[in-house]
This record gives C-alpha cells, sequence and structure tokens, in this order.
C-alpha cells in the first residue's frame, strides 16, 4: 500500500511538473511573438508617408488605364507626391521625418535622402529611396529660406498622369515625353550596372534606366 501511495504522489508531481513545463514554454512563445512584432515595428518605422513600398521584385510598368490619384502624381516640374518644388524644407521634414542621411554643403545646399526601411531581409530585398536636394532662396540674409530644388524617387508607386514612372520601358516614356533627351551615362555605385539618364529640360522631368527599363524618376526646378 505504501508503495502504491509513493507512485500516485510521484505521478501527481511529474503530472504537475510537465502542466507547469508546458506552461512555460506557451508563455515564452507569446513573450517572443510579441517581442518579434515589436521588432518588425520598428524596423517599419524608419518608412514615411512618402513612400508606399512596391513588393515585387521585378520593375513591373503599369497599364495606362489606370488613374493616379493625387498622392501618388508626378507633375513634371512641380512635386512628387505631396512634396513640391519650392516647398519649405521645414514643412517637408514635419511630413517625412528625419532623414536618414543629410549632407549640407557649401552656400546653403543641403540633400536629404529617406529609405523605406533600414535593411533587407528575407526575401524582401527591395530598398526604395527618395533623395530630396535643398537650395537656399537669399542664403547669407535674415530672410534665408532652404527650398526644394529637385525630388528623386525609386519607387514605382509614384506615376505621372500618363502612367509613367519606375517599371516604365524607354519607348514608353518617349511616346509620351518626346523632349526626354540621354544626357549622361554612369555605371551604378550598387550594381555596376549603367543608369542612362534622360532629360526632359522643358518639362522639368529626368528618368534614370537600367537595362531598358525606368529604375528612377526626379522633378526639378526649371527656370518658368
Amino acid at each position: 500500500m505504501p508503495i502504491v501511495s509513493f507512485l500516485l504522489i510521484s505521478i501527481k508531481k511529474m503530472k504537475r511538473a510537465i502542466t507547469t513545463l508546458c506552461l512555460l514554454i506557451i508563455f515564452s512563445q507569446i513573450s517572443y511573438s510579441k517581442y518579434n512584432t515589436h521588432s518588425h515595428k520598428e524596423e517599419k518605422s524608419t518608412a514615411t508617408s512618402f513612400y508606399n513600398v512596391a513588393n515585387c521584385k521585378k520593375l513591373q510598368d503599369h497599364p495606362d488605364t489606370l488613374k493616379v490619384s493625387a498622392s501618388r502624381l508626378i507633375i513634371p516640374g512641380k512635386s512628387i507626391g505631396r512634396t513640391a518644388i519650392n516647398q519649405k524644407m521645414s514643412v517637408v521634414l514635419k511630413k517625412l521625418g528625419k532623414p536618414t542621411i543629410s549632407d549640407a554643403s557649401m552656400g546653403g545646399h543641403t540633400m536629404c535622402i529617406w529609405y523605406s526601411k533600414p535593411k533587407i531581409s528575407g526575401k524582401d530585398t527591395l530598398i526604395n529611396e527618395t533623395d530630396i536636394y535643398f537650395y537656399t532662396k537669399n542664403f547669407g540674409e535674415a530672410n534665408a529660406v532652404a527650398l526644394v530644388d529637385h525630388i528623386r524617387i525609386t519607387s514605382s508607386y509614384f506615376r505621372t498622369a500618363e502612367n509613367i514612372g519606375v517599371g516604365t520601358s524607354l519607348d514608353k516614356i518617349q511616346n509620351k515625353f518626346p523632349g526626354a533627351i540621354l544626357q549622361s551615362s554612369e555605371p551604378d555605385a550598387k550594381t555596376g550596372k549603367i543608369i542612362d539618364t534622360y532629360y526632359d529640360e522643358k518639362k522639368g522631368i529626368a528618368f534614370d534606366l537600367i537595362d531598358g527599363k525606368c529604375a528612377a524618376v526626379t522633378v526639378y526646378r526649371t527656370e518658368n
């Protein structure tokens, strides 16, 4: 009888130990899941309202039938999305947040760069980039103010009214922008591939092409 009691007590203790172990495993999995979710949010925190990251590996063109909303619209010589030429730097920084990289040079010129996420993770290898170059109006005077000179984006989210943007072929670009002329061909610092840049100087828009597809669009200030 004592042996039976001892066995029953041992079995109960084992059950309690197994139950405790299972609960510990469950709680650790919940904590790990919460940590991962929080880390993921932190990783995405550098993405700004200026972006809507295209989750695709290839640069794909868009059909002409798609209507482009104001928040995505590229207007040559004027704006990309909600950021406009001659917009104050203070307004841009308020909307986009602190840039990933900021480089000020002589004469009141500043280049700011934003990335859609801080690093490549898993199979998602696409990191979009926004470059905004500021010039200072009335530099050296009391009423000096930094304004947007040009805006360059690498996201296919932004399109012209004719649905021209990242992923568009050269033929289609020149069909809609016949004034776009090749002005430079230089190797890309990251990939080594040749970047051909076509400028439509009258309209204030430029296209960087790699392997015949648009990889970036720049809208810049014109004399008009």
